[in-house]
């Protein structure tokens, strides 16, 4: 049976109005009077894992590759790439938390000159690839998708070295 979500303004008015809704609460998806024991436990902080953890480095990346797809045709090719990474990511951490990536403000870029940019680019998918396989020792889901993560990391960064 669910709980009542927290997101009720009011719980005492739900409670109320569902057991007028739903007289027998034997058969309720919902749970309308206190839990057993009195009290509702606290809810459990999720701890911070390798999908968040990736999620914080895409958006460093991402800020990376916005900045050189701004100066040169191949940095929007690399970024599409890595938004394209970026979006798996974010739909894994839609599916397991129902919510969506907030999203982290970035350090502007603007100011580093093309070929740092560029091997700082380089570094940080590095960088992506040893959190990506850590995440995929972490269980199923990153076993779902590291690999593919890991092999459009080694893409990107064996297409910077050509570049160079």
């Amino acid at each position: 049976m669910k709980d009542i979500p927290d997101l009720v303004p009011d719980a005492e008015v739900f409670r109320r109005v569902w057991a007028r809704v739903m007289p027998d609460q034997t058969l309720s998806p919902v749970v309308v009077g206190p839990p057993p024991g009195g009290a509702r436990p606290p809810k459990p902080t999720p701890e911070r894992d390798g999908l968040e953890e990736l999620l914080e480095a895409l958006d460093v990346g991402l800020g990376l590759a916005g900045e050189l797809s701004r100066r040169t045709a191949q940095g929007r090719a690399l970024w599409e790439s890595m938004n394209k990474s970026a979006a798996r990511v974010r739909s894994g951490w839609f599916l397991r938390t129902g919510r969506r990536w907030p999203g982290r403000s970035v350090p502007p870029s603007a100011g580093i000159e093309t070929g740092r940019l560029f091997r700082e680019l380089y570094l940080w998918e590095m960088g992506f690839s040893r959190l990506c396989r850590k995440l995929e020792r972490e269980g199923e889901e990153g076993e779902d998708l590291a690999p593919g993560l890991i092999e459009a990391s080694r893409r990107r960064r064996e297409w910077m070295r050509r570049m160079i």
